[in-house]
């Protein structure tokens, strides 16, 4: 047998365990397991406390690093030309794993509603920030991000100032953490259409807001048992860096 801990309670454990005396609980817990005979997953999570103190001596969590993309090369958007798309592109030059992304978007258009706007990671993932939403309002000058707090974008229906940028924070249609858990590293497109005659506009700006996954362990733990259940015996346990 050879369980495995998830990253997600490796970060927790290593977060919590910050001083000498989550230290010494750690130890007295194993203490109180073995005298009292508790199964083995009471003994293992004292030695687990142990073992995270170890990899992770810094006790402090780990902030999220975000770094930002830019995008002010503009350009005019063709009028009702879909399925043909304005693309504007994110250069990302360093392998990490993404923990969320945010894309503030401006671009001046009479007729929201005409645009048709996704972005595409460097793996192929897709996630349509509108489509067909805002009727007749003007211009786009919104910062789209699941956790926003100004509403979503389908609901968004009053013409948008063009200063200062980003001037509200929308959730997209489609939720940004389809990419989560991606290597950010490569290309990253933003796409737009017009899907309707006679009202037209340009692209002004755009900015891709890209966190990256903290570092974590991922630990493998194996066991032996000398003795039967019912008896106190000896437990043999080996911690690794997977």
């Amino acid at each position: 047998m050879e369980p495995r801990l998830e990253p997600g309670l490796v970060r927790q454990l290593r977060d919590r365990i910050s001083d000498t005396e989550t230290r010494w609980l750690c130890q007295h817990r194993i203490i109180i397991a073995l005298r009292s005979r508790w199964t083995f997953h009471s003994i293992l999570r004292g030695w687990l406390c142990l073992c995270v103190i170890a990899l992770f001596p810094a006790t402090t969590a780990a902030a999220q690093t975000v770094t930002t993309y830019s995008n002010s090369s503009t350009i005019a958007i063709p009028d009702n030309a879909c399925p043909a798309t304005v693309n504007r592109t994110f250069s990302v030059g360093t392998s990490y794993l993404v923990s969320d992304v945010d894309i503030g978007v401006l671009l001046d258009h009479s007729y929201r509603r005409d645009l048709e706007i996704s972005l595409t990671s460097p793996s192929g993932t897709v996630v349509t920030l509108m489509d067909y939403v805002g009727g007749s309002a003007n211009n786009l000058n919104v910062k789209f991000d699941d956790e926003a707090t100004g509403g979503s974008i389908t609901s968004h229906s009053s013409n948008d100032p063009l200063t200062p940028a980003y001037n509200s924070t929308k959730v997209p249609q489609n939720s940004l953490s389809a990419f989560d858990g991606e290597n950010a590293q490569g290309t990253w497109t933003l796409k737009i259409c017009d899907q309707q005659g006679v009202d037209t506009g340009s692209f002004r700006r755009a900015d891709l807001y890209i966190a990256q996954l903290p570092p974590f362990a991922d630990l493998s733990l194996t066991n032996s048992f000398g003795a039967t259940s019912s008896n106190s015996g000896k437990y043999t346990l080996s911690v690794t860096n997977a």
